[in-house]
């Protein structure tokens, strides 16, 4: 359950799925699973993910063909002290955001719960090469 503090978009149902880009160092060479970098943003601390239902996985890879993809419930961030809020861009409706609560202002705590977010995600598209 996320707290009051955390931004979030209630027209976005938990069982809603939302994609990520994902690029080489997302995936631990060890074992092939996610790692925490895959929901980590260090630019905004904000990780883009894009809405299932309002788009294709080839639409959210075209443009990136050395990306691969992961799909989460939005359940799962939240669940993890983030707000999953619609951030539409002009060409993109279904550009959304994760929003990391103030509690997870510092960077070690937000790895633990992107961690906790990876573990929760499923490649769907692997990355190439």
């Amino acid at each position: 359950m996320i707290s009051a503090e955390i931004e979030d978009d209630p027209t976005i149902a938990d069982d809603e799925f939302l994609l990520r880009r994902l690029w080489r160092g997302c995936i631990d060479p060890n074992d092939g699973t996610l790692t925490a970098l895959a929901f980590l943003d260090g630019r905004s601390g904000s990780p883009s993910v894009n809405r299932a239902a309002l788009t294709t996985r080839e639409k959210v890879l075209s443009g990136w063909p050395w990306m691969g993809l992961a799909e989460v419930q939005a359940r799962v961030p939240r669940a993890n002290e983030h707000g999953v809020i619609a951030a539409p861009e002009p060409d993109d409706p279904s550009h959304a955001l994760l929003i990391p609560s103030e509690a997870l202002a510092v960077l070690k705590k937000r790895k633990e719960a992107a961690r906790r977010i990876a573990k929760a995600a499923r490649i769907v598209v692997p990355v190439p090469g």
